[in-house]
């Protein structure tokens, strides 16, 4: 069966080529980005780093590792998506000749085998190329690391054997899995196929395509309702999920949601173009093909889902932080010092309360299955109890800050779900090296900016790190504020005061730009791929029209008036696309609004409009050129021999 599975890859090569270069693509990206998880999760920490720079260090690399996954995640999702379009409509081309091997006796099993050998043919082609073209990218992406600011600026990946077992798994296992549909489908069609033209006799919405749609769309809407819940960056990584099942979603039930679409355009265009013949044609091939339009409106549904999705949730998080920290506090000055100057900023007068914090860097336990215990960093903030209070609103919470003192920690709703733990339980955590047990005296309320963990300054000890001071004053002028605090705490310290407007600005803009950076990573890999989908899904689908084009072009028209058509039908279907890409965009930027709302206490919901337009944009380019181009090389031959040919 591999011999004919060669002998039909090898005929219908060009149906292929998409997906070839999606497999191709995906275990390039695979495999660079699972040397690099490795490089940064077992990273060269240089010798003569101080405690803390050491632990900032492995939190950075925590992060590069986090990152790495989401783009192996991505990646493999998008290779499984092309390869399964390009075999469903392979599937629907071949539907007689399928038919064929059955009446001449070939089993259903034998059938689902022969696309199943294509498809691992596929898989070690694309692997094959995708090991050269990951070497090449290797480089490019740990450079996308370093600039990004995940890794140090000496990091390298370097390369490892087993990589290449890796890389041909996963190629050939993102073939087969896009395949796995397809061929139970072929195995289902009928011998007597073979003796009539069974083109739009298929039914495409299939069972498979029911229950993919059906339970993506109940997890995505868990997802979407548990970011109502979430803290932080919490509903950042629930929302990558939640957008990619919406996706999945709409993906898998495009053959019955993008014509419903597609009805409402057409009402819209009789009203606009009562008269319009061509218009009236447009739409009829869109209710005649639903399967091309489906297939070829599901890249565009990925493309604007995922990123405007993932780009929105980051804007409202963004948008959530910032006004936040306007509402909750109260300090109209921030004063930066490299040590302790507590004593000077309150013996100054006009100043009426003061909160010093310094953050840091704890180490909380890590329980592997097998009972072994490690330790893995987390942010925290050291402040003094009594000021912290006065100039932060910190309501609702689960405790008494009074409590906060000696060995003693307030901890995150995250946190305490996480290890389980409330007022009065004792945690292990290490700080400053030592091992110490420290009482949860409370547990914060929900917040978007604060730190995992909050312990009482006098449990650290002198720490290099830049202590903040947030002072409320009666209308102190912040440079004369400055002159007199740097005259009271002597020429030794470095101290600095900015308005609490500039110190929310400069503190949410180091926060966006990381998270921004960790979206635009992931764009960067992902979209160029998700656009190889896109043209695969329009050269696919005007492959097999040939026969279409030139009975249009007997009944009158003319081949530019072919071709204008068929570009006019490819705009019609990025418009379906781009609207239920929207709307599952959507659907993830209201989980995410809805979670942010209710720690901020009103409505927060932002749309990355730009970035809309241009993903709308780049989608109606690539769409517009691969069918013209299409329709051009499906209209080159004349007429009446393309019309009387069996294809």
């Amino acid at each position: 069966m591999i011999v004919l599975s060669w002998s039909t890859f090898r005929e219908r090569w060009q149906l292929f080529l998409g997906a070839l270069v999606a497999v191709c693509l995906g275990v390039a990206l695979v495999q660079c980005s699972l040397l690099i998880l490795i490089a940064a999760a077992t990273p060269q920490i240089p010798s003569g780093l101080s405690y803390d720079d050491e632990l900032s260090l492995r939190s950075a690399y925590t992060g590069a590792v986090s990152l790495s996954a989401i783009i192996v995640v991505l990646t493999i999702f998008v290779a499984v998506f092309v390869v399964g379009s390009t075999f469903a409509f392979t599937v629907a081309q071949r539907r007689q000749d399928l038919a064929l091997l059955r009446l001449v006796g070939a089993s259903r099993r034998q059938v689902r085998r022969l696309l199943l050998g294509e498809a691992v043919l596929l898989g070690v082609l694309g692997t094959a190329a995708g090991v050269l073209l990951g070497l090449l990218l290797v480089p490019v992406e740990a450079w996308l690391f370093r600039h990004f600011g995940f890794v140090p600026p000496d990091f390298v990946a370097p390369w490892h054997v087993w990589v290449l077992y890796v890389s041909l798994a996963s190629g050939v296992c993102m073939s087969v899995m896009g395949c796995l549909a397809a061929s139970r489908r072929a195995g289902r069609v009928r011998p007597l196929e073979a003796l009539r033209d069974v083109g739009g006799s298929e039914n495409v919405m299939t069972a498979s395509r029911w229950i993919i749609g059906t339970v993506a769309t109940v997890v995505a809407a868990a997802l979407v309702i548990s970011t109502g819940f979430a803290e932080g960056e919490a509903a950042m990584d629930i929302a990558i999920p939640a957008c990619l099942l919406s996706v999945t979603a709409l993906s898998a039930l495009s053959p019955v949601v993008a014509p419903l679409v597609g009805r409402l355009l057409e009402a819209l265009s009789n009203r606009l173009f009562p008269h319009s013949v061509i218009s009236d044609l447009i739409h009829a091939n869109l209710r005649d093909g639903i399967r091309r339009t489906a297939s070829t409106a599901a890249p565009v549904i990925l493309l604007v889902g995922v990123v405007v999705g993932l780009a929105g949730s980051s804007s409202e998080i963004d948008a959530g932080r910032r006004e936040e920290l306007r509402l909750t506090m109260t300090a109209d000055l921030v004063a930066r010092s490299d040590r302790p100057i507590g004593q000077e900023i309150a013996a100054t007068p006009g100043v009426r309360a003061v909160s010093e914090e310094l953050p840091l860097v704890i180490e909380v336990p890590d329980v592997a299955s097998d009972g072994a215990v490690s330790y893995e960093p987390a942010e925290a903030l050291a402040i003094d109890p009594v000021g912290y209070p006065r100039i932060h609103q910190a309501n609702n919470v689960d405790g008494d800050w009074s409590d906060l003192r000696g060995d003693a920690m307030a901890v995150s709703p995250a946190y305490a779900s996480r290890f389980d733990v409330g007022p009065g339980d004792v945690q292990r955590v290490r700080i400053d090296a030592a091992v110490r047990d420290l009482r949860v005296a409370a547990v914060l309320p929900r917040t978007l900016t604060g730190p995992d963990l909050v312990v009482p300054l006098t449990s650290t000890g002198p720490a290099e790190t830049e202590r903040l001071y947030f002072v409320q004053t009666n209308g102190l002028d912040p440079v004369t504020f400055e002159s007199a605090l740097q005259a009271a705490a002597g020429e030794a310290a470095q101290v600095t005061v900015t308005t609490i407007g500039d110190w929310t600005r400069t503190s949410t803009t180091s926060q966006r730009t990381e998270s921004h950076n960790v979206i635009l990573a992931i764009l960067i890999l992902v979209t160029a791929y998700i656009a190889i989908a896109v043209v695969n899904a329009v050269v696919i689908a005007g492959a097999d029209r040939g026969r279409e084009f030139a009975t249009a072009r007997l009944t009158g028209l003319d081949r530019a008036l072919v071709v204008r058509t068929a570009l006019c039908e490819s705009l019609v279907v990025v418009l379906i696309g781009t609207m239920l890409g929207v709307l599952a965009a959507a659907t993830t930027l209201v989980g995410v609004a809805a979670g942010v709302s209710s720690i901020v206490g009103h409505t927060i919901f932002t749309v990355p409009w730009g970035l809309l337009a241009s993903t709308i944009l780049s989608a109606t380019v690539l769409v517009s050129v691969a069918s013209v181009l299409t329709a051009l090389a499906r209209t080159r031959s004349p007429a009446i021999e393309v019309a009387r040919a069996r294809e």
